[in-house]
């Protein structure tokens, strides 16, 4: 895999570019998920050579500074071209100032000047890429993308799209048609939107060099590891355990890491990341309308990111949860190498036990009513369940409306569980080894009382839990609010809180905390 950083501080061309980049095996980050050292600004400059050299030295100095100058990285810029002005300014206009130009721009008043210079209201909007590959060269790569149109005769009222947020409502891609087109870049379907994407024409051209350099290929998961290890049985397990709220499935999974060592992976901590990367922690965009919009468009986009997560973390036997369409779970089931034995199990009960359940869990006073879970039944049905339900075809079927000890009985039963010994790990002694990482995980594994109603702690707490722990702690130990700000994935939960951003560990989190202890053995 090819490791980019890409020096931006928009979360827009972030996720443009992993957009871009999604069928190929490029790993795509921003330069503050690697490193805190770096603070890159992009310069405000008028000319683009000027403004590219710039930006390029900048980064560069950043890298140098954090020790990573030889990790290959990218940047881009955007600029427009509206051809009667740039005339009339003698200059492209507004050129690489866009971004600026923009805040202050009226359409009222662009249309009124463009009017007045003959209504020519052809324009261009260009993206210049650069490219670091510091084995290849120490001179930036550089690559331009170019979309020709011309300004909308007239504006259209529309939301920024919630699952592709470069198609907005706010940049110069809501006055923007491109040719042959009848409505604004922003308003367009992502299919045609893709055609018209000035920055994948860009990147389309760094695809060339890089696939000439045996740097590019398709992407591909590497489970050689988890293939050559050394299992207890013929088959590694995967369970993909499915139902509606509070039919049993966080329960079965912590049951199956505690008695058959299994790891537990929950899809929505993935969604939640999706959604993170997209529209940023304070969003106020519901993540139940994300979810529904971007499985829609993309089924597979949750299924790729935890099938990376097993590849990555050497995962063996593995309980999925959270899954909502049936396109997600036959996705794994193709996926992964023939080595796992993957069950499909659906979860039942009926609605008034699991509506006990849901108040047991609640923190608050508030009780939830037979209608609140009701309008979430619909719609965790409406979103993909029923199909699932419909389609399986493994007659896992479980009820769960007994006794917890029934329950588990039932599904060690009829999952053929009940011999299978717990496999046998290489041990270290003590906690000395761990990282800041794991440190982290384990402070919170330790506070994180019942499931969800544990409390969501902030950096300051959460350093303090580590201060007052036995355990040996390394030397950056006070970097835990760095930690967070390079680190937000799967593992962790998050809560904005007047204006602080607290966390706790994810069901995921909580299952990769117990792949922690797994490492040790607890010596008297």
């Amino acid at each position: 895999m090819l490791d980019l950083l890409f020096f931006t501080s928009s979360r827009i061309k972030m996720q443009n570019a992993r957009h871009i980049c999604r069928s190929l095996d490029i790993n795509i980050k921003n330069f503050n998920e690697v490193t805190s050292f770096a603070n890159y600004e992009e310069p405000r400059i008028l000319n683009r050579e000027e403004i590219l050299e710039t930006s390029f030295k900048n980064a560069l100095n950043q890298l140098k500074r954090a020790g990573l100058q030889k990790r290959p990285f990218i940047l881009e810029d955007t600029s427009v071209n509206i051809n009667s002005l740039s005339r009339k300014e003698e200059r492209e206009f507004p050129g690489v100032d866009v971004k600026y130009w923009m805040k202050e721009a009226r359409f009222e008043d662009l249309d009124l000047e463009l009017m007045m210079m003959g209504n020519d209201r052809s324009a261009t909007v260009r993206s210049d890429l650069l490219l670091y590959l510091p084995e290849v060269s120490e001179s930036p790569l550089h690559f331009v993308g170019k979309t020709d149109g011309k300004v909308v005769d007239s504006p259209s009222e529309f939301e920024t799209n919630i699952v592709y947020p470069w198609l907005d409502n706010k940049t110069f891609n809501k006055w923007f048609q491109p040719q042959g087109e009848k409505s604004a870049l922003g308003m367009l379907p992502i299919e045609k939107a893709d055609v018209h994407d000035f920055r994948k024409k860009a990147f389309s051209e760094m695809f060339k060099v890089l696939e000439h350099y045996n740097l590019l290929k398709p992407k591909k998961y590497d489970f050689s590891a988890i293939k050559s290890s050394e299992t207890w049985l013929d088959k590694i397990n995967c369970h993909i355990v499915y139902g509606l709220s509070c039919a049993g499935k966080t329960t079965i999974a912590t049951y199956l890491i505690n008695e058959f060592d299994f790891v537990h992976v929950e899809a929505s901590d993935f969604m939640h990341v999706i959604y993170r990367e997209h529209h940023g922690i304070e969003s106020q965009i519901p993540i139940g309308k994300f979810a529904k919009e971007i499985l829609k468009s993309n089924p597979h986009m949750v299924a790729e990111r935890v099938l990376k997560y097993i590849e990555k973390n050497g995962l063996e036997n593995v309980v999925i949860t959270g899954f909502r369409l049936l396109e997600e779970v036959e996705y794994i089931e193709r996926s992964l190498p023939s080595v796992y034995e993957v069950k499909r199990v659906l979860l039942t009960a009926n609605r008034t036990i699991r509506l006990d359940r849901k108040n047991l869990r609640k923190r608050s006073n508030e009780s939830i009513s037979d209608e609140n879970l009701q309008d979430r039944d619909e719609r965790e049905l409406e979103m993909g369940i029923s199909q699932l339900a419909q389609k399986q075809t493994t007659k896992l079927r479980l009820a769960n409306e007994g006794t917890l000890y029934q329950f588990y009985d039932d599904y060690v039963n009829r999952l053929n569980l009940k011999n299978s010994p717990k496999q046998v790990r290489k041990k270290n002694s003590d906690f000395d080894v761990l990282t800041l990482k794991e440190l982290i995980i384990m402070a919170l594994y330790v506070a994180r009382g019942d499931a969800e109603k544990s409390e969501f702690l902030s950096t300051t707490e959460i350093t303090s839990l580590i201060n007052s722990s036995k355990l040996k702690k390394p030397k950056f130990v006070a970097n835990v609010g760095r930690f967070f700000k390079m680190h937000s994935n799967e593992l962790f939960e998050i809560e904005f809180r007047k204006k602080t951003r607290r966390y706790r560990l994810s069901n995921t989190g909580v299952g990769f905390a117990k792949l922690i202890l797994k490492k040790f053995e607890f010596i008297n």
